[in-house]
């Protein structure tokens, strides 16, 4: 008679800790679900932000070049000149990457973050 009790107790411990283990199984999909969401909303929000930055950028300089133009006489040549500008900053970013974006690119909090 007492092993009767016993398997009882046994099958439902088992069943508890069954039940206990998809449990977690199930809190660690949703915490998973979760980091990935957070990730990918604060990703697209970078993205749309970015956009928008470029598109601004973008307008300034060709407002930028359309004023240079039309005090020199020939729109042309203020997207030259903005183009000349542009060509010596990528030419000073070329040769100092190292020293400028490597160290940013460690201290960015985005990659602590999600890593």
């Amino acid at each position: 008679m007492d092993k009767q009790p016993t398997l009882g107790v046994l099958e439902s411990l088992l069943s508890n800790a069954k039940e206990y283990v998809d449990i977690k199984i199930e809190l660690l999909k949703l915490k998973i679900a979760d980091k990935a969401y957070s990730a990918l909303s604060a990703i697209i929000a970078l993205v749309v932000f970015g956009i928008i930055l470029l598109l601004i950028f973008l307008f300034i300089n060709i407002g930028l070049a359309l004023l240079i133009g039309d005090f020199l006489g020939k729109p042309y040549w203020g997207f030259f000149i903005m183009s000349g500008v542009y060509l010596i900053g990528g030419f000073i970013l070329f040769f100092t990457k190292n020293k400028m974006i490597k160290g940013h690119i460690n201290a960015m909090s985005f990659i602590k973050k999600y890593l």
